[in-house]
């Protein structure tokens, strides 16, 4: 089960910026809770995709670690 809502803006022809929310389970044991994170993001526009860089919260872990998310190419 995963859930996932971003919100992503435009702020020039090739920049951008995100904010997101994400909620999954990757068991197979239905009993095992949900994990939660958001996080922030900048988006750069190419032309075969986006470079995307994301700063991630694990916000159902204990001390809301923070993971830098990098990524390249078109959004599947």
């Amino acid at each position: 089960v995963v859930g996932s809502a971003e919100l992503e803006r435009m702020v020039s022809e090739s920049w951008g910026v995100a904010a997101f929310f994400d909620v999954g389970n990757a068991m197979d044991d239905p009993k095992v809770d949900f994990e939660q994170g958001a996080g922030l993001g900048v988006r750069f526009r190419l032309p075969f995709g986006q470079v995307r860089v994301d700063l991630a919260s694990a916000i159902s872990e204990d001390g809301y670690p923070v993971r830098l998310h990098l990524s390249v190419g078109g959004d599947l």
